[in-house]
C-alpha cells in the first residue's frame, strides 16, 4: 500500500509523469489504480486548488449540498470555497446554512464527495491545478 506521503508526492508530479505512473499501476491492477487516483484528490486538498478550477468545480453544485459540505468544515476550506463563489451563491449558501439543523454525518460526507468528484473530473480532463506552496 502507498503511504500518505507517497500519495502527496504522486499528486505533485507533473501531469505526464503522474499519468504514466497511474497507467503503469492500472496495467498491473485496475482496482488499485482507481483507489490511488481517488486518494490523490481529497476534501482536505480544497485549500490548495487553484481558484479558476475550483470555481469551475463548484459551478453547478447546489447551495444545499455546499452548505452540507461546509458544515463543521475546516475554516481554511470554508474560506477557500466562499472566496470562489459569487455573491448570489454566498447568499443562497447562507440561507441554506441557516435552515440546517444537525445534519447527519453521512449527508455531510456525501456532499463533500460531490465536490471532490467534481474536482476529480476536472483532474481527469487535465484541468485541475494546485497553487504553489
Amino acid at each position: 500500500t502507498l503511504s500518505a506521503s507517497s500519495l502527496v508526492a504522486l499528486a505533485n508530479l507533473g501531469p505526464e509523469l503522474r499519468e504514466g505512473l497511474l497507467g503503469a499501476i492500472k496495467q498491473a491492477d485496475e482496482e488499485a489504480s482507481t483507489k490511488v487516483a481517488d486518494l490523490m484528490i481529497i476534501w482536505e486538498d480544497v485549500p490548495q486548488v487553484s481558484d479558476r478550477p475550483l470555481q469551475e468545480a463548484l459551478r453547478g453544485i447546489d447551495a444545499r449540498k455546499m452548505a452540507l459540505a461546509l458544515f463543521n468544515a475546516d475554516e481554511a476550506i470554508v474560506q477557500k470555497i466562499k472566496s470562489n463563489i459569487s455573491e448570489r451563491a454566498k447568499e443562497a449558501l447562507k440561507e441554506e446554512a441557516s435552515l440546517m439543523s444537525a445534519p447527519k454525518e453521512a449527508e455531510i460526507k456525501e456532499a463533500r464527495g460531490v465536490i471532490v468528484a467534481s474536482l476529480r473530473a476536472l483532474d481527469a480532463k487535465g484541468e485541475l491545478t494546485f497553487m504553489e506552496a
